[in-house]
């Protein structure tokens, strides 16, 4: 009976330790590498959306794709909302999609109207050309994949 319930508790630990009581948005805020673009979905009032109930999947550039892009593309974006939005909502897909289900497809559709094309050679997933570098953050309205470059229509 005791081996039982040892049992038991051991196969409920992993459900205890995945709950994530953080949304998308919160989660990454809580890390430093995505601080660039967490102050674009900032101001583009796309922030409201990633603290809602979802799910989502967000691919976020890190601040060194950020910076691939060039402040001067980044300041044109940001004096036009719903040219910063469609930016951020184009990163963003509606459904949760881990990477192993990111890999079965061959596009998806943003939340900006943008088609993302997937590509994975059995080494590296890549979408629009961005690799992913890190995925599977979850959160408690979807998932976060980290990639290499700002996503754009191909």
């Amino acid at each position: 009976m005791l081996k039982t319930l040892k049992i038991a508790f051991l196969l409920c630990l992993p459900i205890v330790v995945k709950a994530q009581q953080n949304t998308i948005l919160e989660e990454a805020q809580k890390h430093s590498k995505f601080s660039r673009f967490v102050r674009l979905i900032d101001e583009s009032g796309v922030a409201q959306k990633l603290n809602g109930k979802g799910p989502y999947t967000l691919f976020i550039p890190t601040n060194q794709a950020m910076q691939q892009v060039g402040e001067q593309r980044i300041k044109k974006l940001e004096q036009s909302h719903g040219k910063l939005r469609n930016f951020i909502l184009n990163h963003l897909l509606t459904g949760m999609a881990t990477a192993r289900q990111i890999e079965l497809m061959d596009s998806a559709p943003t939340m900006g109207g943008s088609t993302l094309h997937i590509n994975f050679n059995g080494n590296a997933l890549k979408i629009n050309g961005a690799t992913l570098t890190q995925t599977n953050i979850h959160a408690n309205n979807g998932i976060i994949h980290a990639i290499n470059k700002v996503l754009v229509d191909k």
